[in-house]
């Protein structure tokens, strides 16, 4: 009997469906989401191979490449099949999605068995193949990066969390961990359509993003909405302060890991809030040597009573890792956000 090794018969697999992939990339580029199913590439032809062949070939798309996986559930139905007909179809969903850095939104129904399918294909169905510097192929694999050095703690667990090598019970509260760097990149609209964040706030513009003609609000990228807000995934975070103000709202929890979306709506939830007298000093004391030179000391008090007048004049820049105070939750990741002006060369 003559025998093939795995990488002879995963060749032939690939030179059979090729088009079948490449219709699926096309396909999710150009369909809107609204009308793309599995059925819609491929539905012409007939895929000839052993179904066993094609679920080599998936087994060997990396766990954490959710683009990949998503376009090739997608070329056809049989490829589905090999999805949905697994016991737990929506396990490797869920960890496509966590190694890829997504999590969830107030919307999502964790007790719908195909909860995490459904979010795997919107992300990449609407913004797999954006191509803003800060989102697409590249926030993916800026995500799995930085999800892969998480490796010493546990897998699908958000903070609070015990380590994977610690003694049985023994939590890491004190980790080190950072923001996502999107949270740098973001603004806020001055007149937004509704009162929801993802309405009112957008990417900021930068000389790197000068070439995309896209939608910049952050309603149009799931992608960036759902990332997780810090490398180590938590159930509890707190934004302090932004430049001074104290966030009324900063306190954030989601069970499966706070995101993006949660940290953007608690600064926008306070953009309108007047600011006390202690924060603006503390402001001006940052930014005072580069305000516009223009502008005489009545305006800029005008200007920057409240939240959204500060960021008229600078941009959420570093978000700096904050120890507990004293009484404070240890179970909590605490940050606070730093200001730039955007006048300062």
């Amino acid at each position: 009997m003559i025998t093939f090794h795995p990488s002879v018969l995963l060749t032939v697999c690939a030179l059979d469906c090729a088009t079948y992939l490449h219709d699926a990339f096309l396909s999710l580029k150009r369909t809107p989401p609204e009308t793309m199913s599995a059925s819609t590439t491929a539905t012409t032809s007939t895929l000839h191979l052993p179904p066993e062949l094609f679920l080599l070939f998936k087994t060997a798309i990396p766990v954490s490449d959710l683009r990949t996986h998503v376009c090739f559930y997608s070329a056809h139905p049989r490829l589905a099949a090999l999805y949905d007909g697994e016991a737990c179809p929506d396990n490797l969903w869920r960890e496509a999605c966590w190694l890829s850095g997504i999590g969830t939104l107030d919307e999502d129904d964790l007790s719908d068995p195909h909860c995490w399918r459904t979010i795997a294909k919107e992300v990449v169905e609407r913004d797999g193949f954006c191509t803003h510097p800060q989102c697409g192929e590249a926030l993916l694999e800026y995500n799995r990066q930085r999800m892969s050095h998480r490796a010493d703690v546990t897998n699908l667990a958000a903070f609070p969390f015990v380590r994977r090598h610690a003694g049985v019970g023994e939590k890491s509260p004190h980790i080190k961990t950072t923001m996502h760097r999107v949270l740098s990149h973001i603004d806020f609209c001055d007149n937004p359509d509704g009162n929801r964040a993802q309405d009112g706030t957008m990417l900021r513009a930068a000389d790197e993003d000068r070439a995309y003609t896209g939608s910049v609000l952050l309603r149009d990228h799931p992608l960036i909405m759902r990332s997780y807000a810090t490398d180590v995934v938590g159930r509890a975070l707190c934004v302090r302060a932004v430049g001074g103000h104290l966030v009324r709202a900063g306190k954030l929890t989601r069970k499966p890991g706070v995101t993006v979306l949660d940290v953007a709506a608690a600064i926008h939830y306070d953009l309108d809030t007047p600011l006390t007298s202690d924060a603006m000093i503390h402001f001006l004391m940052q930014t005072f040597d580069s305000l516009p030179p223009d502008w005489p000391g009545d305006v800029s008090l005008e200007r920057l009573h409240t939240l959204r007048g500060l960021l008229d004049s600078s941009y959420l820049g570093h978000y700096q890792r904050q120890n507990p105070a004293f009484g404070d939750d240890k179970e909590v990741l605490y940050f606070g956000v730093e200001l730039q002006s955007v006048y300062r060369d």
